[in-house]
């Protein structure tokens, strides 16, 4: 395999901005290696469920669009039997990946922790990990209805400052425009209820103000690009449920679609990663990643959460990346976040890199996604400008903590 980047031996001077994106069997996580002997010690997943069903209920949805929108065989928000099987599948690649670089003969896998979220979709989907790459290690999760280390705000154990969120969201949704994204979901859906609008006529989303609100200590978009975004995730989820036809009525291939991520990655992105709702949403949850990356008890972890989670993560870490096709930052069912810690005898010193692994928009939606394309994709961690030493990666949370 040819990187993108050559990489010298001497690990503190390097800075991994490299982007890889070939079939997943071609791959190496030691594309991300800080130099040439360094050897892979300790992997951290933070994972994205797989596909599952709308989270809206109907009467949402119809205010939407007039149009009768697909049945879904799962109660709202489940990981369909679909997302269990993409979710295999794609463990099942990089299980691969993990044993030509040598993790099975380190006997990395000795040690497997796997931590999912309580939600049914994400329960599953740490099932669907584990069968993947062939650990019978048992999954733990909360079973409380709100898990504090996923969703610390909703659990109450921590407080949204309202003004700064309210503040710092809606400046960043006014900055976003993607107003063809917009009126292109307008036709295919041809919004909206007059329910959504009041006595507004016409009622469309261009007549629907964005606001931000913070009630019961939880924030919410709402207006235009909110809808807007949602309508464009829910497409993607068809897509990746249904092999045999386009989403959105027919109306929206793979090609409408990339366009319509682009507008919903920059809509999550505002909601997400203003260091106002990242920090309360996912300090415990970036705090709990770091520990298990200095942890020798385990080789192997996954959390396994929600695009939320991720996002949160991205925001305060200050990572970024580029799915092809499906734009900036972008979190399709079964991203990752995968930190990777290393050691260099020659430097006598460890490091930290991050790699997203994501699936391609054919992987989603292919009936035989073992032939389509996984991608690993540098999540451009660095501390000042360098490859992450440890404890510079530490001291980097940390501050991200303290801020």
């Amino acid at each position: 395999m040819k990187l993108l980047n050559k990489m010298s031996a001497a690990c503190a001077v390097i800075f991994i901005s490299s982007f890889f994106g070939v079939m997943a069997a071609e791959n190496s996580f030691y594309a991300f290696a800080p130099c040439a002997d360094a050897k892979l010690e300790k992997i951290v997943v933070l994972s994205r469920h797989g596909v599952r069903s709308p989270t809206q209920d109907y009467q949402t949805l119809s205010s939407w669009s007039k149009n009768d929108w697909p049945q879904w065989n799962v109660p709202s928000g489940y990981l369909t039997d679909r997302g269990y099987f993409l979710i295999k599948s794609q463990w099942e690649h990089l299980k691969k990946i993990l044993i030509k670089d040598s993790v099975y003969k380190n006997n990395l896998f000795k040690s497997v922790k796997i931590i999912a979220d309580s939600d049914q979709r994400t329960v599953k989907t740490a099932e669907a990990i584990r069968e993947g790459i062939s650990s019978e290690n048992t999954i733990y999760s909360d079973k409380k209805d709100v898990y504090p280390l996923f969703h610390p705000v909703k659990a109450g154990i921590v407080k949204l400052n309202a003004q700064d969120v309210q503040e710092s969201i809606i400046n960043r949704v006014n900055s976003t425009k993607q107003q063809d994204a917009i009126n292109l979901i307008q036709t295919i859906t041809n919004c909206c209820s007059q329910s959504i609008c009041g006595r507004n006529a016409p009622c469309n989303l261009s007549n629907i103000q964005d606001s931000v609100t913070v009630k019961d200590n939880d924030v919410k978009l709402l207006g235009e690009k909110a809808i807007a975004s949602s309508i464009a995730e829910i497409f993607l989820l068809e897509y990746g449920q249904w092999t045999d036809r386009n989403a959105g009525w027919g109306q929206v291939d793979e090609k409408t679609l990339t366009k319509l991520l682009s507008l919903h990655n920059e809509v999550f992105d505002a909601l997400n990663r203003q260091n106002a709702v990242a920090l309360s949403r996912g300090g415990t949850l970036l705090n709990a990643l770091k520990n298990e990356i200095n942890d020798r008890a385990s080789h192997i972890a996954f959390f396994v959460g929600h695009d939320t989670n991720i996002s949160n993560i991205g925001g305060l870490a200050d990572l970024t990346w580029s799915i092809p096709d499906q734009g900036v930052n972008s979190i399709p069912p079964g991203c990752a976040i995968v930190f990777l810690r290393w050691n260099s005898e020659t430097e006598n010193n460890q490091y930290v890199t991050a790699a997203i692994a994501a699936p391609s928009i054919k992987f989603i939606h292919s009936e035989n996604p073992d032939k389509e394309r996984l991608f690993l994709i540098s999540a451009n961690l660095n501390c000042e400008g360098k490859i992450c030493s440890l404890t510079k990666f530490n001291k980097k949370i940390d501050r991200a903590l303290n801020r």
